[in-house]
């Protein structure tokens, strides 16, 4: 059976395996000590489950009498509690929930606000093991899970100047077909981050893998985040666990980059856009900032369209600051100054757009208000539109709320398909993309892209 396989890797042994989306993980089951004050402290045993829903978030199950219930309640009223556990304190501490029983054994459930970390995080480290939820299926090449059978197109490597990543697809096909009908959060994916070159520091991962979250986010079109982080010496040992609630989002069909065609995009030379874009540390902020907004407003077009385009008009003008004014040195004063309209349709100009700043045929009902509103163009339509919003006076709601919604959705599209160009623009992508009112799954190249 071997040789059948023999010119195939084997996968990464995951930590966690789920059976059910929100499935709650077990993370910790064992001796704690209950600090309620310097001079008061309470031997007890814990079991912390990560749980999923509605928000990530970790709780603390464990059994007191009345006595030190009493004392428990006492010291959260009176300031902070904490739990030690192998040494390492979970502060940020309140009490979820308390079950009276007669048996006069207290069943209490503690929420934290803090990280939770166990071991010597201080400890450089080989090689560090994370999870990803949500991720899509069928990203990159074979992979062998257990030495009986290959999951196909279930490995991505990711390669930049100091650092490779392996991430390896869970065995959840069935499960994941569930997910994307009813919702959820499920682990998809196991990833390793190894450095070319000496160990990594927790710091140095926590800062590569918030761009691993960040990639994975931008590329979905909803909030990714890396969790159940393990930190590993050459020879396998643990030496620290970082089981900390990272939220991340629930699963909802939205428009992205990619969608169901991922395994038709260049992942590669994106991510290698994507470091070197980001090798300044400013810039690391500024783009993981960038793309969390715009994930935000993707995935909350349902919620509120009037908060989406004034985030999506705010974020035109970051990328615009950040990218024209302050990475590329470009018109200096006049262009800090520059009417924000005028702002997004320079930033515009950079993405080599055949029509200009015309409003695409597809978004038609776009297209009708522009022409009976006399609105020049699609910049024009974002701005002037987010300027109802944010100087409006009691007598102009009534012409605002009667705007169509479908006009104001397609105001939202349009802003997001300029955030999403300008971003790979910014990254010098040359590849193939979904344009977000193209049916799936054709795609096509960027505007830019060179022959």
């Amino acid at each position: 059976m071997m040789d059948k396989f023999s010119h195939i890797e084997s996968s990464l042994e995951p930590s966690f395996i789920m059976k059910d989306i929100n499935q709650s993980i077990l993370i910790f089951d064992g001796s704690a000590k209950l600090i309620l004050s310097k001079e008061n402290s309470i031997d007890i045993e814990v079991k912390c489950f990560l749980e999923w829903m509605p928000n990530t978030n970790i709780e603390l199950h464990f059994e007191l009498d009345n006595e030190n219930t009493t004392l428990l309640r006492d010291a959260e009223s009176e300031g902070e509690f904490k739990l030690e556990i192998n040494h390492n304190e979970i502060k940020e501490c309140y009490i979820y929930k308390i079950d009276y029983a007669r048996s006069n054994r207290n069943n209490i459930i503690v929420g934290t606000n803090d990280n939770f970390i166990i071991g010597d995080n201080s400890i450089e480290v080989d090689e560090v093991k994370f999870s990803l939820v949500n991720v899509p299926l069928n990203i990159g090449s074979n992979v062998l899970r257990n030495n009986i059978s290959v999951t196909k197109y279930g490995r991505l490597l990711l390669s930049c100047e100091k650092y490779n990543i392996q991430i390896d697809q869970l065995n959840v096909i069935d499960i994941y077909k569930d997910l994307a009908r009813t919702g959820g959060k499920l682990i998809t994916h196991i990833g390793s981050i190894k450095k070319k070159k000496g160990s990594l520091s927790f710091e140095e991962v926590h800062e590569q893998l918030n761009l691993v979250s960040s990639f994975f986010s931008l590329l979905t079109g909803r909030r990714v985040r890396s969790l159940f982080i393990e930190g590993m010496s050459s020879d396998g040992i643990l030496a620290w666990k970082n089981y900390s609630n990272y939220d991340t989002a629930s699963y909802i069909n939205v428009k992205s980059l990619i969608a169901s065609s991922i395994g038709q995009i260049n992942l590669q030379e994106i991510w290698q856009g994507y470091t070197k874009i980001t090798s300044d540390n400013n810039d690391i902020d500024t783009f993981v900032f960038l793309i969390d907004i715009y994930v935000s407003i993707n995935a909350n077009l349902s919620i509120n369209l009037n908060n989406s385009i004034i985030l999506a008009q705010t974020t035109l003008e970051l990328l615009y600051n950040w990218w024209v004014i302050d990475k590329r040195n470009l018109f200096g004063k006049k262009g800090k100054d520059m009417e924000a309209v005028n702002k997004i349709r320079l930033l515009v100009s950079f993405l080599d757009i055949g029509n200009g700043y015309k409003i695409p045929s597809e978004l038609s009902e776009l297209v009708k208000y522009v022409s009976a509103n006399s609105i020049e163009d699609a910049p024009e339509a974002i701005v002037s539109y987010r300027n109802k919003l944010v100087h409006a006076k009691s007598d102009s709601i009534e012409k605002i709320n009667d705007i169509p919604a479908k006009v104001r959705y397609e105001i939202v599209q349009i802003a997001l398909w300029y955030i999403e160009l300008s971003i790979l623009k910014i990254i010098d992508y040359q590849g193939a993309y979904r344009n977000r009112w193209s049916n799936e799954p054709n795609l096509e190249y960027v505007p830019w892209k060179k022959d």
